[in-house]
């Protein structure tokens, strides 16, 4: 069983019920929403670490959802799912932050594959996350410090080995 939550959000009840399903005999616990106003407010009381979502829906469209759902949870993975993409769309969604982008009707293993790449890439932020607050590092020159036998804040700058 994955530790993992997914929010998928689609204005299409029938392509809701069928995705829940697929995720779920996946192992993956998830929730779903009919719109991107419904998507917010589950943001708003519960963790998720994928949201996949639908481009074109009413009211607010997925790249609407990604945007708000980034302010709230900036580490959060979104995948953009929709019928009526274009490499125009993708581009953008891409560029505006979303974690992958694939087009419906999707294939099952394709869709697992890019799950599981969405969480591989969460994995690492987070450690990427995690080192930045054990090591204190220059973004420029990239030195690190190196706080043996000195008091934090307070060892030597050097080069990291590599």
């Amino acid at each position: 069983m994955s530790h993992y939550h997914i929010l998928h959000v689609d204005d299409e009840e029938s392509i809701r019920m069928v995705m829940s399903l697929d995720l779920k005999e996946e192992g993956y616990a998830v929730d779903s929403a009919g719109s991107g106003k419904e998507a917010l407010e589950k943001l708003e009381t519960s963790h998720y670490d994928l949201i996949i979502t639908d481009l074109n829906m009413e009211g607010m469209n997925g790249i609407e959802v990604m945007q708000e759902a980034k302010k709230m949870k900036p580490e959060i993975m979104v995948m953009m799912l929709t019928a009526y993409g274009s490499l125009d769309s993708a581009v953008q969604a891409l560029r505006l932050g979303a974690s992958d982008y694939l087009f419906k009707p999707y294939d099952r293993s394709e869709l697992f594959l890019r799950i599981k790449n969405c969480f591989e890439k969460l994995e690492l932020q987070k450690k990427v996350t995690l080192y930045e607050t054990i090591l204190t590092m220059c973004t420029i020159c990239r030195k690190i410090q190196d706080d043996t036998d000195a008091e934090p804040g307070e060892g030597k700058w050097t080069y990291p080995d590599i």
